[in-house]
């Protein structure tokens, strides 16, 4: 079982080059949103191929005329956010929409997103957290990445959670927090870039902390949906 730590590692030379004229959280910031756009296609990818040799033909058809005609409509509204990531998030969430449902109400989904733009929308950790917080649960010590990591040996593919937790600083200043991911090449603990601006993946999973009850040892931990408020 592959296990990478590097929760307090700087950023890979290859996405962060020195560069005397870019402050380094301006890189920090750009090789995380590089970061991802690549986990949002790689899960939108992974997500077609849930629908099965016989219907995916069809609702990929579907998927991409959805998609056109939305893009269409959202480029031509000045006031519409409807950046790549956001492109990229709409894609993700139709494809989801077509792991259950066999069509798509394209008017619909226009007006209500229209009027709703902030569903295209990532959380960003720290809106993540205070809401967890409002239904009562913790923070994990960070000894639950590794531990997790450890334990955690059946995880399926693609199907990664990090950690919630108080971010781990490195030596260059960059907050960062464990992700269990698990790929083609196995079962890997990272650390992701947690900035004040960085957003995550609406569907990211999170582990938190329930709180300590009577006749239990240790805090207990719950897994949840990482979206926001």
């Amino acid at each position: 079982m592959p296990l990478l730590e590097h929760p307090t590692s700087q950023p890979p030379k290859d996405k962060f080059p020195k560069s005397p004229d870019v402050p380094s959280e301006a890189l920090a910031k750009e090789g995380f949103q590089q970061s991802h756009l690549a986990n949002l296609e790689e899960e939108y990818q992974h997500t077609l191929t849930t629908y099965g040799s016989e219907a995916r033909p069809k609702k990929e058809r579907l998927l991409n005329d959805a998609f056109h005609t939305l893009s269409q409509i959202f480029t031509a509204h000045q006031d519409f956010p409807f950046s790549m990531r956001e492109q990229a998030i709409l894609k993700l969430k139709l494809a989801r929409y077509l792991q259950r449902e066999d069509s798509i109400d394209v008017n619909t989904l226009r007006d209500a997103l229209l009027e709703t733009p902030k569903f295209l929308k990532d959380a960003t950790t720290k809106e993540i957290f205070d809401k967890a917080k409002e239904l009562g649960l913790e923070l994990c010590p960070p000894e639950t990445g590794p531990e997790l990591r450890l334990k955690d040996t059946e995880q399926s593919l693609y199907n990664g959670y990090c950690i919630a937790m108080e971010s781990i600083i490195d030596r260059n200043g960059y907050p960062y927090v464990f992700d269990l991911v698990c790929h083609d090449s196995g079962l890997w603990l990272n650390g992701v870039w947690v900035g004040p601006e960085s957003r995550l993946i609406s569907a990211e999973k999170f582990v938190f902390r329930l709180p300590a009850q009577a006749g239990l040892s240790s805090p207990s931990h719950k897994a949840t949906e990482g979206r926001g408020k």
